[in-house]
């Protein structure tokens, strides 16, 4: 299976941190679940929101998350059979799975609602005190405020995220001194809160010696990998679709609008200021 994922950052075309960090990263952090037979694309836009500040301010990161569905548009017609959105805050979710015909899973999403099997009560941690009135939202949103143990905020500077993808040490400290006080409060997993965060953490680039497993637990009480929940949600996705089993409901929220409907947005949903890259991870 071809699966594409969708990045609210932007980069512009062979990034040397999105080629030599961000993906080697990532393709080690997938490489420990995916099936032999997955192959996952990563695919960037090289115009948006600049740097990390906009995304803490609804507005401005509402423009950001266009691209992200911009980017999903042509998925099917380029061959992918799913697509796995990057960012906790699951930009446009529902509005790309009402647009595309094939699976689309968001890191956030997945990450909460496994969390409420894997345990009774979950505890996150974000990358900044302004995720947190957001992340509560979200908890809302899905039903599961009274699995939610807390929110707590790294303190590492949401600008250093970019940095642990290189050497984890300084973001797997932050993380923990976020998450004791979680379970101090009842949390029995942890959740980091970030398409950057997670992978740092479970692969623990330049601290082969003091994590050579990657942070997985503090204290008994275990550190969701995000990006392998989620990949394995997809992968569980599309194998339900090829196999003609039902695999989404189109009667409500992601009904497909109709020609006409859409044929009203296409000024904005065919913006050719809109480029994109794509780099293959496995």
């Amino acid at each position: 299976m071809k699966i594409m994922l969708a990045n609210v950052a932007i980069a512009k075309e062979n990034d040397d941190f999105a080629v030599n960090h961000l993906s080697k990263i990532w393709k080690e952090n997938f490489n420990l679940v995916r099936r032999p037979d997955t192959e996952i694309f990563s695919k960037f836009s090289d115009w948006g929101i600049i740097g990390m500040e906009g995304f803490f301010y609804p507005a401005i990161d509402l423009l950001n998350s266009q691209a992200v569905l911009q980017s999903c548009l042509s998925a099917e017609k380029e061959g992918f059979d799913g697509i796995l959105i990057t960012c906790f805050g699951d930009p446009m979710l529902d509005q790309i799975r009402s647009l595309v015909n094939i699976p689309v899973i968001s890191i956030g999403e997945a990450s909460l609602y496994m969390a409420a099997i894997m345990a009774k009560k979950f505890g996150l941690v974000v990358i900044s005190e302004a995720n947190i009135h957001e992340t509560w939202h979200k908890v809302n949103i899905l039903g599961l405020k009274d699995f939610c143990a807390g929110i707590q905020a790294t303190p590492e500077p949401p600008q250093k995220q970019p940095e642990g993808l290189i050497h984890a040490s300084e973001t797997i400290d932050s993380f923990i001194t976020a998450g004791k006080p979680l379970i101090n409060q009842g949390a029995e997993i942890l959740i980091p809160c970030c398409g950057l965060m997670s992978p740092a953490l479970r692969i623990a680039p330049g601290c082969e010696n003091s994590q050579p497993h990657g942070l997985t637990q503090i204290d008994q009480v275990p550190i969701m990998d995000v990006l392998s929940v989620s990949l394995q949600l997809l992968e569980s996705m599309i194998i339900l679709k090829k196999s003609g089993s039902p695999w989404i409901s189109r009667r409500g929220i992601y009904r497909t609008p109709p020609q006409s409907a859409l044929e009203s947005g296409k000024m904005v949903l065919n913006d050719n200021r809109q480029k994109f890259w794509t780099l293959r991870l496995t």
